[in-house]
């Protein structure tokens, strides 16, 4: 039995190292793995907001920044609503939670603005919604980035869904 065993380790070793090394991808490859099939109503959305996110993935977050080459959350947000629906948001992501109409999670579609208390204060981050609980935004760790509202980081973070368009 030992000798079974002798020989099965290897393997066992070699197929992990196969697995786990197939699932490092860089961040372009991960915003490439993001990209949802939509449906025709947000088709133009979709593209022209997704087109925005891929033009900036992976830019610097610097706190009070909103571009181009840099950004911090609200700024992202505030960025991406003027370059593509000449709509001026405010600066922080406090004051941009007044904007629009309240929406639940289960409403939310392309566009919507998605806010989270992250630091047990409030409103402290905003992004942009995308499909299937994705949402664009500039992390402080990673700058701009797809993530998902079922994340560990974001799961209990959730405060509400803002619609400023439509």
């Amino acid at each position: 039995m030992t000798r079974t065993i002798k020989y099965f380790i290897p393997f066992i070793m070699a197929f992990s190292m196969i697995f786990v090394s197939c699932s490092s991808v860089s961040s372009h490859q991960y915003y490439n793995q993001q990209k949802q099939q939509i449906t025709e109503e947000d088709a133009e959305d979709a593209q022209i907001i997704e087109k925005f996110i891929e033009k900036h993935y992976g830019a610097k977050y610097v706190l009070g920044a909103s571009g181009p080459n840099s950004f911090d959350c609200s700024g992202f947000v505030m960025a991406l609503f003027k370059e593509i629906y000449r709509v001026n948001l405010p600066r922080t992501a406090q004051k941009q939670y007044y904007y629009g109409r309240h929406i639940s999670k289960a409403e939310l579609s392309y566009g919507d603005l998605v806010f989270f208390n992250t630091n047990g204060r409030g409103i402290s981050h905003v992004g942009v919604y995308l499909k299937d609980g994705k949402f664009g935004h500039a992390s402080t760790s990673r700058g701009v980035m797809i993530s998902s509202l079922d994340d560990y980081y974001f799961k209990n973070k959730f405060i509400a869904g803002r619609r400023i368009i439509r």
